[in-house]
């Protein structure tokens, strides 16, 4: 199964609807202002979104998988109509964000999604939106996969010539994947005035196989 068919697939679909929301946002949304407005980007079957929206905030969400939207959008009608549901759930690319305006959102929810990038020139897209997105003083909550990523046994290869792309880290070896580790991603972060709020992580979990590593990453934009 390639990967945009792994993402449709209703098992996958339904996997993800039992995830629990993440457990940096859980006590970031705390003490956070009910004014907040969120954008969550790599929504996948809402787990971070409809938590979001029980604890009373302003959510937009959007996915590159239109299965995982429609799933999305599904459980959102348990707090509103259909067409509202539509409106805030959208089928599109972390690179285009064009349908937001500047300084929209208190907060960018970029969890597991910005390593999906298939080139480094589309990372940075993706986070140049974000940040534009993001209003002054705002924050974005991040977690992407390392570069030793590897939850197969099998350690990622660099490509040549392709800043911070590897392949091999997943089960389709073919699948293109730009990777930093915490120093390089709070470099390109600070490029856009996004800065550290509490030191970037590198987390190891243990796997059947091997292990997943991610770096987790919480920046606040600067003027």
């Amino acid at each position: 199964m390639n990967q945009a068919s792994f993402w449709e697939d209703p098992e996958v679909v339904e996997r993800f609807v039992n995830r629990k929301p993440d457990h940096r946002l859980v006590p970031l949304l705390a003490t956070a202002p009910k004014t907040w407005k969120i954008l969550d980007i790599g929504c996948a079957a809402g787990r971070n979104t409809i938590y979001m929206v029980e604890q009373g905030f302003d959510v937009f969400a959007l996915d590159a998988s239109k299965a995982m939207v429609d799933k999305t959008r599904e459980r959102l009608c348990s707090f509103m109509t259909e067409e509202e549901a539509k409106k805030r759930v959208i089928h599109g690319q972390m690179q285009d964000l064009s349908i937001f305006a500047n300084e929209s959102f208190d907060l960018v929810v970029a969890l597991g999604v910005y390593q999906d990038a298939e080139s480094f020139a589309i990372w940075l897209r993706a986070l140049t939106e974000s940040a534009r997105v993001l209003k002054k003083d705002g924050i974005c909550l991040v977690a992407q996969f390392a570069p030793d990523h590897q939850p197969h046994g099998k350690r990622a290869q660099a490509l040549e010539n392709e800043k911070h792309v590897f392949i091999g880290a997943s089960r389709d070896d073919a699948r293109r994947l730009t990777l930093l580790d915490g120093k390089e991603m709070d470099t390109e972060f600070a490029k856009l005035k996004l800065l550290p709020i509490t030191p970037t992580e590198h987390v190891r979990r243990a796997t059947e196989q091997g292990f997943r590593s991610t770096v987790n990453g919480f920046y606040q934009k600067k003027a």
